[in-house]
């Protein structure tokens, strides 16, 4: 018995010895074959658990980071994956699947001399490598190099390649040379040898489709549909329906939707694509039946709730709508949709300008969810209107951790920061923002505008000449590059600009108006009246074509003809504070300085936070009116502004005099001694400065101040500067 026991325990040690023998390559292989098979099933999470497994066994596995990289690439993470078969490359620098796969990264990144280097390095250490033409075809014809992507692709074709992707190309380079029936025989040979191929099926209905065939076309799609397993037929059909609407075939449409609505009762998209169908066709009733009927059927959509709340929305049923999105989060208790309709209450609460309601909602959101980026933006928004930019920095700082490429929400954080007095920093987001996105026109506005504060003119014409490129529609734009090129000395290309778009459409009054504005600059000025009276004698109403015809008549000498345009401005908006003014400006041009001074007045009613009615009223206050009560006053409208806008020396000249009216010599020296070296060709702030200085006795730098101001263009009070000089010189 005891022998026997000894047996086994041997037998027993021999096969734990055996089973060790495998060693750590076979626990490798082990884990990697198991992650090759996920890979093969299309399960890309677990397949990457195994490999990982496979790694940490083995830190030097090339194939191992091969196929991560793969994983990473079949779930649209080419970041990572660019990683993993670099690595693989470094561990194996001939695994020549993860070089091709480094090089169609950099395709699709936009690095195409990059990737054709790859492809080259390739070919030449083995000339025939079939992936590795494909790469070089490819990014051939991506750098615009098309004759020669085609040699290359025929060659590899004529070799015996059957590669989908081999076809697809050549199509797609026949599309771009018009070759519609060269693009379909490339299609069908495709699908001779793989019938199944959905992407080339799809490719050559839309070539048939292209070419008017439509039966052809409508074949192609009905052999996809029978091609998919009957759960995945769904998707198909609606490429189907798609082909109807495109060729107005709306009852074979509307059909086709009706039929997969009954077949998919539980699923929502198929409904709402028949409401939208109906709504589009003007059939309303038809659609809300349809509505009715899947929220009946569907409680729990949301997307049908929202769907009709808009519904209500839009016939300002607002009560409706809330009743009903209440009536939804009553079913819903809790969860993201319960928290998706509630921002929507909060939405409307925004559009019925109920803020703080708003706000409670988005807070009640954001408790249930910190993570819900909509309510955080949202949030955001309503801070900004309540002015409480740190509090919407936070917000949309938040949202960006989470969302770093997100360009409205660094839009959204660049004005924060200017609200916020962080002009550095919203230029910074801005030129970050229109970086990753040209096409987001406000952006570029705000942009070229900060730049323009900046006195970088070049920069701000280049930001906006290329958001135009982008935003050809945008007047905003068009009228910004104009301006700007005109500003750069380059008025031959504003006109240019304009023409351009004139030819397009004639009688577009702002296009017109910008063409007599750009001819205003150039001093052209018969044109430019011609232009901006025929716009006046279409639509009398026109306030650009009234504002440019103030600013030409100013321009000609025609100070009354102008103040009469800016009287007619007022007249048709006397709201707009800009026309307000402009009014005013055009009355101290006149010399009608207390009229000019009630409007200084209207203005700061209505907005008190107006600087330049401020600065304006109370340096007619301190010239025209300077009575003790009045010089208190016009102390008091600037005093606000004093602290942060020392080198403005506008202002400061306007509060030099009125310190100087109040008897403080000194406090008004002070306030120009900041600006000294903006005003030395200002004859009338030199003016301001000499009186300064005489009055604390600084008799030979007052000579000095006064001889320059009146070395320079005449002012309103030239005469008495000279009075004031010659008794100095005495």
């Amino acid at each position: 018995m005891l022998r026997g026991m000894k047996l086994l325990a041997v037998l027993g040690l021999a096969l734990i010895l055996l089973g060790c023998g495998d060693g750590p390559q076979a626990k490798r292989d082990k884990f990697y074959d198991k992650g090759a098979a996920f890979y093969e099933q299309g399960d890309y999470v677990k397949a990457t658990l195994e490999i990982k497994n496979a790694i940490q066994t083995d830190p030097k596995f090339a194939q191992g980071y091969y196929l991560l990289g793969m994983c990473s690439f079949k779930q649209n993470d080419y970041k990572k994956a660019y990683g993993y078969f670099n690595k693989a490359l470094e561990l194996n620098d001939a695994l020549t699947a993860a070089e091709v796969m480094v090089g169609r990264l950099l395709l699709m990144g936009g690095e195409h001399e990059q990737a054709l280097a790859r492809a080259d390095k390739l070919l030449t250490a083995s000339p025939e490598h079939a992936e590795a033409q494909l790469l070089r075809g490819a990014s051939l014809a991506a750098l615009g190099k098309e004759k020669e992507a085609v040699f290359v692709l025929e060659k590899l074709k004529a070799a015996g390649s059957q590669e989908a992707d081999l076809y697809i190309m050549l199509a797609n380079l026949s599309l771009k040379n018009d070759d519609s029936v060269k693009a379909q025989a490339y299609l069908e040979e495709l699908l001779g040898v793989d019938p199944g191929h959905r992407a080339g099926r799809l490719l050559l209905a839309s070539v048939l489709e292209r070419q008017n065939k439509l039966d052809e076309a409508q074949i192609q799609l009905q052999e996809l549909i029978g091609q998919q397993e009957p759960e995945h037929q769904a998707e198909a059909r609606l490429l189907l329906v798609r082909f109807y609407l495109r060729h107005q075939r709306q009852v074979e449409a509307e059909a086709l939707l009706r039929s997969l609505s009954a077949e998919n009762p539980k699923e929502e998209r198929f409904r709402v694509l028949l409401v939208r169908f109906l709504a589009d066709q003007g059939h309303e009733e038809k659609s809300l039946e349809i509505l009715r009927q899947g929220l009946n059927d569907l409680p729990e959509s949301l997307v049908l709730t929202e769907m009709m709340a808009k519904y209500r929305l839009g016939r300002q049923q607002v009560d409706e709508a809330r009743q009903l999105l209440g009536a939804y989060l009553e079913r819903m208790k809790t969860g993201p949709l319960f928290l998706q309709a509630k921002l929507m209450l909060a939405q409307i609460a925004v559009q019925e300008q109920e803020f703080d309601t708003a706000l409670k909602l988005a807070d009640e959101i954001l408790g249930e969810n910190g993570n819900d980026l909509g309510a955080r933006i949202l949030k955001g928004d309503l801070l900004m209107q309540r002015r409480d930019f740190d509090g919407a920095i936070v917000e949309y700082r938040s949202v960006l951790k989470e969302l770093p490429q997100n360009v409205p929400v660094m839009f959204s954080l660049a004005k924060a920061h200017l609200g916020n007095d962080e002009p550095k920093l919203a230029l910074e987001l801005l030129q970050n923002a229109f970086e990753r996105d040209s096409k987001l026109a406000p952006v570029g506005i705000l942009l070229s505008r900060l730049y323009q504060q900046e006195g970088k003119f070049a920069q701000a014409l280049g930001v906006v000449e290329k958001a135009l490129q982008q935003n050809p529609e945008n007047d905003e734009l068009l009228e910004m590059t104009a301006s700007l090129l005109v500003r750069r000395g380059r008025s031959a290309d504003a006109l240019e600009l304009c023409r351009r778009y004139l030819a397009q459409d004639a009688e577009n009054p702002r296009y017109n108006v910008l063409l007599a504005q750009v001819q205003v600059a150039m001093r052209d000025f018969p044109p430019a009246r011609t232009a901006l009276l025929r716009v006046l004698s279409r639509d009398p109403d026109n306030r650009a074509a009234l504002f440019t015809l103030v600013r030409l008549e100013l321009l000609q000498g025609s100070p009354q003809e102008a103040l009469n345009h800016g009287l007619e401005l007022r007249e048709k908006d006397p709201e707009n504070q800009i026309y307000g003014l402009l009014l005013a400006n055009l009355y101290e041009q006149t010399g009608s300085f207390a009229k000019a001074a009630v409007i200084y007045e209207e203005v700061l009613e209505k907005n008190p936070r107006s600087l330049v009615a401020a600065n304006n009223l109370a340096y007619y206050f301190a010239e025209y009116q300077p009575e003790v009560q009045n010089i208190a006053r016009a102390q008091k409208l600037l005093e606000p502004y004093l602290e942060n806008n020392r080198s403005e020396p506008v202002l400061m000249d306007t509060a030099a005099w009125v310190y100087f009216r109040a008897g403080d010599y000194e406090k008004a020296l002070a306030l120009l001694g900041g600006v000294e070296e903006k005003i030395k060709e200002v004859p009338e702030a030199l003016y301001h400065l000499g009186m300064i200085q005489k009055a604390l006795g600084h008799r030979e730098a007052a000579i000095v101040s006064l001889e320059k101001a009146l070395a320079g263009e005449p002012f309103s009070a030239g005469n008495e500067a000279r009075v004031v000089l010659e008794a100095l010189r005495r």
